[in-house]
């Protein structure tokens, strides 16, 4: 299998209060959850293990697949589907990429672990 870098993709709420630290809710403090190593580090690591199904390349298919996802009170992925859809080998390869993915800080209130849902874009572009 050919490893093709993948067009970092641009997080929607990068500069929204939640991701740079804690806001305070009717519920408490709430602080988002978060990739380890930031989301630079998700990036590199979607760009270094992203695999372009060799079908997809040779039929010249790009696009971008949207995965949902929550982020369990442990910090895993779990319950991942695709919301956009490119191809079904496309999105096959973005689903594993999730799941492979490292674990992630939880989201907290008051300092509580708990459950949120995710949306990450992934992007398969021929260069």
């Amino acid at each position: 299998t050919h490893r093709r870098p993948a067009v970092a993709p641009r997080c929607p709420l990068e500069n929204t209060p939640a991701i740079k630290d804690s806001v305070q809710s009717n519920e408490g403090k709430f602080t988002e959850a978060r990739p380890k190593g930031g989301y630079e580090a998700l990036y590199t690591y979607i760009a270094e293990e992203l695999v372009y199904p060799v079908s997809a390349r040779t039929d010249s298919i790009e696009g971008t697949v949207m995965i949902e996802f929550k982020i369990n009170k442990e910090g895993s992925a779990q319950d991942a589907k695709v919301i956009q859809s490119v191809r079904e080998d496309i999105d096959q390869e973005a689903l594993e990429l999730i799941g492979n993915m490292s674990p992630w800080y939880p989201a907290m209130i008051n300092d509580i672990p708990i459950t949120t849902r995710q949306i990450i874009p992934i992007t398969f572009k021929i260069d």
